[in-house]
């Protein structure tokens, strides 16, 4: 009785061990399909030889300080009073060798904003009607202006050519994070999507930058055979709230260098997008981007620092 106890045993933790295994090998095997299920190819082929034509445009509006014996308040002026940044740009995509290369240009900056006279107006393409000196407001983006920048797509991601880190940046600043690859942020779809298309679906994803994470929330709330609306919610938030940027604005400047009496700047803390995008299914072009943008900085004024929220409008369109 004892060796056949001992033989049934030994056969029951063997067929329990061989089922546990099944198990984690079936459960891999779900997880990868899965993975698989909810990633996708863009057909960038369906592009060569043609160019995108994107337009960017953000606008926000200067807060108004007042004091009074309570404290200090804040209120938005009017529309009238809103600054109005916009840019054009064309993204031009070939066949090098087999493999999809991108060639991108900023056309055109043109800017109004509420200046001490009146409005203020910039456009880089008709500079002899601008008004004297409002290219002070888009300082930080001229150098950008008419400087094409090249990628390569090589091993399943967009390799930038040797380009300044500033220029770079004006194309991809105050964009939304999504998926992986900044060169074609806001131009095409790039996070994952869910194994079947339908309305309500709503899924999640967590990205990790070196100085930030990011989790986006997205759910379809529209679907039909040329188009996918999809609502994103956005937050990202800064890993190092000590780290001083040094800023421009007319002519002040504010310089993260100089010794901590007299320190001008910002320190990022978080940063919200709420909106929509709306996505061809059949080549996951962005065809439009409509988001509000909260950032929650602290203003640096030598020892004195200050909490201030900002809110942009942001539009994208992509044109063909």
């Amino acid at each position: 009785m004892k060796k056949t106890y001992s033989k049934t045993y030994k056969d029951f933790d063997m067929e329990v061990k061989l089922s546990q295994s099944l198990l984690l090998t079936f459960c891999m095997l779900f997880l990868i399909q899965s993975a698989a299920a909810q990633s996708q190819q863009i057909p960038y082929n369906a592009y060569y030889g043609k160019t995108i034509k994107t337009s960017i445009e953000y606008k926000s509006r200067p807060k108004v300080i007042t004091t009074s014996p309570n404290g200090v308040s804040e209120s938005t002026l009017p529309d009238s009073h809103a600054k109005i940044d916009k840019q054009t740009w064309s993204t031009t995509i070939s066949n090098t060798k087999g493999q999809p290369k991108m060639t991108r240009e900023l056309n055109r900056l043109e800017v109004t904003a509420p200046g001490p006279l009146g409005i203020e107006k910039y456009d880089s393409a008709n500079t002899f009607e601008s008004t004297d000196g409002a290219e002070v407001f888009v300082t930080s983006k001229l150098k950008a202006l008419r400087k094409k920048m090249n990628y390569q797509l090589a091993g399943g991601e967009w390799k930038a050519e040797p380009v300044a880190d500033d220029i770079q940046k004006t194309w991809t600043d105050n964009l939304p994070v999504m998926g992986k690859g900044d060169a074609i942020r806001g131009l095409f779809f790039n996070a994952s999507l869910p194994k079947t298309l339908a309305n309500k679906s709503s899924w999640k994803e967590t990205i990790t930058l070196p100085d930030s994470e990011v989790e986006n929330t997205y759910t379809i709330t529209g679907i039909d055979k040329n188009s996918i609306i999809i609502n994103l919610e956005s937050h990202q938030k800064f890993k190092d709230t000590s780290k001083i940027n040094s800023f421009s604005f007319g002519g002040v400047r504010g310089n993260a260098n100089q010794s901590t009496g007299n320190r001008m700047g910002s320190v990022d803390l978080s940063k919200s997008y709420e909106g929509t995008i709306v996505v061809d299914p059949a080549t996951l072009l962005i065809s439009k981007m409509d988001f509000t943008i909260t950032n929650q900085k602290n203003m640096i004024n030598g020892q004195m620092t200050t909490p201030r929220t900002q809110t942009l409008s942001l539009k994208i369109t992509n044109q063909l």
